[in-house]
C-alpha cells in the first residue's frame, strides 16, 4: 500500500502533493516502522520546494526520536526557525514524548519546563508522557514531583496518569503505595480499568501471592468490571502455580469462549503444572492437544516436559522425546543437553552420555556441570574433577551451581582437603556457596583440620574481605560445634532418663548406640536447622510480604486487604 502511494507522488513529481497528503503518508510510515522512508520523502520533498507545516515538522521530530537521534530531533527545532515555522505545543509533546520513550525523562522534563517559561500552553498528556518516563526508569519520586507540580497549574490528571504511578510502585514491589494511589484516583471520581487491575495481580503474582491474585480476580469479576486477556493469562499462570490445574484448564475454555487466542506459552505452563504435580499422563496429553491445536512446541517445551519425565524418573521417555524433538526439527539448547546427559547416565548408559557431552561443540558452564553431576553420583571423582578442571582450563567460568555440584561429590567421597581448596576458590571469586555447603564443608573438615587451624587454610593472597568472611566462618563453626556438644550432653541425660521406660529391646539397641551415630543424628539436625536458615535468609522479603499480608488479610468484611482496596 505505501509503495503504491509513494509510487504515484514520484510519478506527479512536477506537481507538489498537498502538505496534508504528504503528512498523512509519512505520519502513517513513521507509526508502521518505516521511519527511513518517511525521512527520505522528507528530505526529497523538502528539495522540490515544498513547503511544510508545523505538523510535518512534529511527525519529523517523532520519526528522529524513534530511530534514537535525539540530536537531530532537536536540530529539528533549528530548521523550523530558519524557516520561520514556530514550533508549537504539538511539536514540544512530540519531543518530549520522544526523549522520555528514550529513557532520558530527565531531558524530556527540562523541555517541559522550558516551555513553561516559553509560556508555551501544554495539556495533561505532556505530563502524563514525563510521568510515565520517570516511572519506567524508577525514578518514581520525581514522578511524583511532577504530578504535584502538576495539581498545582490546575491541570487535572487522568486514569493514564494514575495507571503509570500504579505500574511504577508495582513494579518496585511497593504494592500499599500503589493501592493508596488506586484509592486516590476513585475518590477524585475516576473509575479504575482493567490495566490498572493487571498491573496490581502482576504485582501479587510476582510477590509469591498467588493465592490472592485468584481471589481478586474473582471479586473483580463480580463486580462487573471489563477484564482483558491480560488478567486472565495471570490468573491463569496463578492458578498453575496454586496446583489448581483443572481450574486453569477451565480458565483456557473460557478465553476460547472470549475469542483470545491461545499461545504455545498457555500450553507450555499448563504442561509444566501436571509435571511438578507429578501427573506425567495428564502433562503429555496436553502436549499432543497443543500439536493437534496447530502450535508446534518449541524448546522450552519439550525442556519443561523432558524434566518432569525425569524427575519421576521415566528416563527412557524422556530420551525418546527428546528423539522425536530432533525430528520434529527443534534445536536443542543448554538445558536439553543437560537433561540428554543425567538421563543416559541415571539408565547406566554412561558412556553414550560421555560420547553426547564430547560430540558437542559448544559447551555451556550447564552442560558440564551436568556431566560432573553425573559422575559424582556414580563416585566418579576422580573424572568430575578433572572435567571440572577441564571446564576452567577452556575458559568457562564455573558458576555458583557448578561449585555446588563438584563440592557436594567431593564431600560426599571424603575428599575435604579438596574441597576446601575449591571453596577458598570459589570464595576468592566473590561467590556466595550458601550456608548448607559452608555447614557441610566445615562438619566434614573438622575431621582432618583442628579448629585452631582453620584460618591457616586462607590463602595468603586473600583479601581482606576473604579472610573475614572465613573468619566468620569459623566463629560460626565454633558456635554451633558449641551447640552440638550442649545437644549431645542433652542427648545423654535424655536417653539415661529415659532408659528405665524402654521396653528390653529398645533399651538394649540405646545402650548400643556408638558415638559416631550420634554425632551423624545430630550432624543431620543442624544442617536441616541450616538449610532451613538459608532458604529464610535467600526469600526474606517473600516472607516479610507474607507477614504483612496475615496482619492485613481481614478487614471486618471477610475480603482481602487487596480486595477491599480494589474494590471500594
Amino acid at each position: 500500500m505505501f509503495d503504491e502511494a509513494i509510487d504515484f507522488l514520484y510519478r506527479r513529481s512536477l506537481i507538489l502533493p498537498n502538505v496534508l497528503s504528504f503528512n498523512f503518508l509519512i505520519n502513517r510510515l513513521v507509526i508502521h516502522d518505516r521511519i527511513d522512508t518517511a525521512l527520505f520523502l522528507f528530505d526529497q520533498y523538502k528539495s522540490f520546494g515544498l513547503i511544510f507545516n508545523r505538523y510535518t515538522y512534529a511527525i519529523v521530530i517523532k520519526a528522529r526520536c524513534k530511530k534514537g537521534d535525539l540530536e537531530q530531533a532537536f536540530c529539528v527545532f533549528d530548521e523550523m526557525k530558519e524557516v520561520g515555522v514556530d514550533p508549537d505545543s504539538y511539536c514540544y509533546a512530540a519531543l518530549i514524548e520522544g526523549l522520555c520513550n528514550n529513557n532520558r525523562s530527565d531531558l524530556g522534563y527540562g523541555v517541559l519546563q522550558d516551555c513553561r517559561t516559553r509560556s508555551v500552553p501544554l495539556d495533561v498528556y505532556a505530563y502524563t508522557v514525563v510521568i510515565r518516563g520517570f516511572c519506567n526508569e524508577m525514578e518514581l519520586d520525581k514522578a511524583e514531583s511532577v504530578f504535584s507540580e502538576m495539581e498545582k497549574l490546575g491541570l487535572v490528571p487522568d486514569v493514564y496518569i494514575y495507571c503509570a504511578l500504579v505500574h511504577g510502585y508495582c513494579k518496585s514491589r511497593n504494592l500499599d503505595k500503589a493501592l493508596s494511589i488506586h484509592d486516590s484516583m476513585l475518590s477524585r471520581g475516576i473509575e479504575t480499568n482493567c490495566v490498572i487491575v493487571s498491573c496490581i495481580l502482576h504485582c501479587l503474582d510476582e510477590m509469591g501471592r498467588a493465592s490472592e491474585v485468584v481471589a481478586t480476580f474473582e471479586k473483580i469479576k463480580e463486580s462487573g468490571l471489563y477484564l482483558d486477556g491480560v488478567a486472565y493469562n495471570i490468573v491463569f499462570y496463578s492458578l498453575c502455580k496454586l496446583g489448581k490445574l483443572d481450574e486453569a484448564v477451565g480458565m483456557l475454555e473460557e478465553l476460547k469462549s472470549m475469542h483470545i487466542n491461545l499461545d504455545i506459552i498457555h500450553y507450555t505452563t499448563l504442561i509444566n503444572g501436571y509435571c511438578l504435580k507429578e501427573k506425567l499422563d495428564a502433562a503429555y496429553s496436553i502436549f499432543k492437544e497443543m500439536e493437534e491445536q496447530g502450535f508446534k512446541p518449541d524448546v522450552v517445551t519439550y525442556n519443561v516436559l523432558a524434566i518432569g519425565m525425569s524427575r519421576n524418573h521415566r528416563y527412557c521417555e524422556t530420551i525418546d522425546l527428546l528423539s522425536y524433538m530432533d525430528s520434529q526439527g527443534v534445536k536443542p539448547n543448554s538445558t536439553t543437553h543437560k537433561i540428554i546427559i543425567e538421563g543416559l547416565c541415571s539408565l547406566g548408559k554412561v558412556e553414550e552420555a560421555e560420547a553426547h557431552f564430547n560430540g558437542l561443540k559448544d559447551k555451556s558452564v550447564e552442560i558440564y556441570s551436568a556431566m560432573v553431576n553425573s559422575y559424582c553420583k556414580m563416585n566418579c571423582l576422580r573424572e568430575a574433577y578433572d572435567l571440572f578442571q577441564d571446564m576452567k582450563t577452556r575458559g568457562i567460568k564455573p558458576d555458583v551451581f557448578a561449585y555446588k555440584v563438584i563440592l557436594e561429590g567431593l564431600l560426599n567421597g571424603r575428599q575435604e582437603k579438596i574441597a576446601l581448596d575449591l571453596y577458598n576458590e570459589m570464595s576468592l571469586k566473590g561467590m556466595t556457596p550458601g550456608w548448607y555447603l559452608k555447614a557441610l564443608l566445615l562438619r566434614d573438615s573438622r575431621i582432618q583440620f583442628p579448629l585452631h587451624d582453620s584460618l591457616n587454610c586462607i590463602n595468603k593472597k586473600a583479601s581482606s574481605n576473604h579472610r573475614a568472611s572465613l573468619e566468620h566462618d569459623v566463629e560460626q563453626l565454633q558456635l554451633c560445634l558449641q551447640q552440638e556438644i550442649s545437644m549431645h550432653i542433652l542427648l545423654e541425660r535424655a536417653m539415661g532418663r529415659a532408659s528405665s521406660t524402654l521396653s528390653p529391646g529398645h533399651r538394649n539397641f540405646a545402650s548400643q548406640g556408638n558415638d559416631e551415630g550420634k554425632w551423624k543424628s545430630i550432624h543431620f539436625g543442624m544442617l536441616k536447622k541450616w538449610s532451613w536458615y538459608n532458604r529464610v535468609s535467600e526469600n526474606a522479603h517473600e516472607i516479610s510480604s507474607l507477614h504483612e499480608g496475615i496482619h492485613k488479610e481481614r478487614n471486618g468484611t471477610g475480603k482481602s486487604y487487596v480486595q477491599s482496596r480494589l474494590l471500594r
